[in-house]
């Protein structure tokens, strides 16, 4: 249902008691729908390289955050506060930070763990 909504054109409203599965099969589906990427090939490539732990990965990763332009920054910060508001009900949802970022970014789990676990410094105004 939300699906058709969304592919008509017409506004998508969740309710509080919505699933959480079911809107995040519907951030899958837009994802894999955009055309290009909100990556550039050689950010996504400098996500992918991306090794360490701690600190370290923390500002690489928020140094490619920094390039983006603004849509694409608010897009992913978005996305990212989502998938934290997931992990952070993983009692019902069964879905950790860990978990997320495999299942809707295989190829980027290490920066994408990074930017759930430490989204508030990452992306402090969260975007509802």
């Amino acid at each position: 249902m939300f699906r058709t909504f969304y592919d008509s054109g017409y506004p998508v409203i969740f309710h509080d008691n919505e699933s959480a599965h079911t809107i995040s099969s519907l951030i899958i589906g837009f994802l894999r729908d955009v055309p290009g990427s909100i990556f550039s090939e050689t950010g996504f490539m400098r996500l992918q390289s991306i090794r360490g732990s701690g600190d370290d990965m923390l500002h690489k990763v928020k140094d490619i955050l920094a390039e983006l332009p603004p849509p694409y920054h608010a897009s992913v910060n978005a996305l990212i506060w989502h998938l934290r508001r997931v992990s952070d009900h993983r009692e019902h949802t069964k879905m950790d930070a860990r978990n997320l970022a495999m299942c809707i970014f295989p190829l980027l789990v290490g920066p994408v763990l990074v930017m759930i676990n430490h989204c508030e410094e990452l992306f402090p105004d969260p975007i509802e």
